[in-house]
């Protein structure tokens, strides 16, 4: 209904959204793959990489036996370099001059960013858990930690990809049997 209502502005129509991410074929994901895929990308002080610390870069909450533990030893690292960010260090990374990257763009070793950007009218970017500064890696840590021990361990990954990473769930939809008119009379009476 919005995107109708915008049709009387032609090409200079925007719209803004924002949502939770669902399943990889889902609105908003679909929105993202097909428009920029643009990502916040952050330049590293020990290696000068431009970065974007994913899931895979909080360490230290893994191996701890406490929930208290898990928040001391939780940090983000490079994942270019593999040095561990500490409070300050990650807050300083996510405001000394960010950058948007678009897909088809990279940055050179000056700093400049080069590449053609997809063509796309949609500008798509996500940011998950490590530009989040309400929250500290010890947070997230805590997140993790507890998720790694819920006893409904699916609805706590759905929960991190979703609510924490910014990231579709796995979704089974393809093994679902697709519903047709003809499928749903066989199964009536």
């Amino acid at each position: 209904q919005l995107e109708a209502r915008t049709r009387s502005h032609g090409a200079a129509a925007r719209i803004y959204m924002e949502c939770t991410v669902s399943i990889p074929k889902g609105r908003t994901w679909s929105e993202y793959v097909n428009g920029t895929e643009s990502k916040i990308v952050t330049r590293c002080d020990s290696c000068d990489q431009w970065v974007t610390p994913e899931r895979e870069s909080l360490v230290g909450w893994e191996t701890a036996k406490t929930v208290v533990e898990a928040r001391a030893n939780a940090a983000f690292s490079c994942p270019a370099c593999g040095i561990v960010w500490q409070g300050e260090d990650r807050r300083r990374a996510i405001n000394s001059a960010p950058r948007l990257l678009h897909s088809g763009q990279s940055i050179n070793d000056a700093g400049e960013i080069v590449g053609n950007p997809k063509p796309s009218e949609t500008l798509g970017f996500r940011w998950s858990a490590f530009q989040n500064q309400f929250l500290t890696a010890g947070d997230i840590g805590v997140d993790e930690w507890r998720g790694m021990r819920s006893e409904d361990s699916d609805n706590a990954e759905r929960k991190l990809r979703q609510f924490v990473w910014a990231l579709p769930v796995d979704s089974d939809e393809d093994e679902d049997t697709p519903l047709s008119a003809a499928g749903i009379r066989r199964r009536t009476g």
